[in-house]
């Protein structure tokens, strides 16, 4: 038995998943405005104007349901779009992506297959015993862990 689907309408949606949160939405939203529906957090600083580069995120599926690149993301390359800039164009279809996370910070003590004069790596602070130490220079006792903080005052 055959059916008639010619006035049959069938659902077609379009998701966009990010950080592997997934939301049915209609074209024209900017994955910024996605991820804020579904609650994930995108840093910016200039308030979703393609300005700061800090909404970056890589896509993995579905680049063809994007707006191809503005003028602010001209340096990028693929897979990586501004979710600011990027606007959905699709009816249907998957746009998998995910925020680009910093990974934890740690200090390398030593490394391998670099050449000689290299292959040591001389980090400014460090600790013998409890004494802690910078550039070698006795600086405080500390029996607990030591934390530092690193801050890059540029915008670039």
């Amino acid at each position: 038995m055959k059916f008639d689907t010619s006035c049959v309408e069938f659902a077609v949606t379009l998701q966009v998943s990010i950080n592997n949160e997934t939301l049915d939405t209609p074209q024209g939203l900017s994955l910024f405005e996605c991820g804020e529906r579904l609650g994930v957090h995108i840093p910016t600083s200039c308030h979703k104007n393609g300005k700061c580069r800090e909404c970056l995120v890589e896509v993995a599926e579905g680049m063809e349901h994007l707006t191809s690149r503005s003028p602010e993301e001209a340096h990028l390359s693929d897979p990586f779009r501004l979710s600011c800039r990027a606007r959905l164009v699709s009816d249907s279809g998957m746009v998998r992506c995910h925020t680009m996370r910093r990974g934890e910070l740690r200090i390398e003590e030593a490394s391998v297959g670099l050449p000689e004069g290299l292959d040591v790596i001389d980090a400014a602070v460090t600790r013998r015993g409890n004494t802690v130490l910078i550039d070698g220079e006795p600086i405080a006792e500390a029996d607990g862990p030591l934390h530092g903080l690193a801050v890059d005052l540029g915008t670039t």
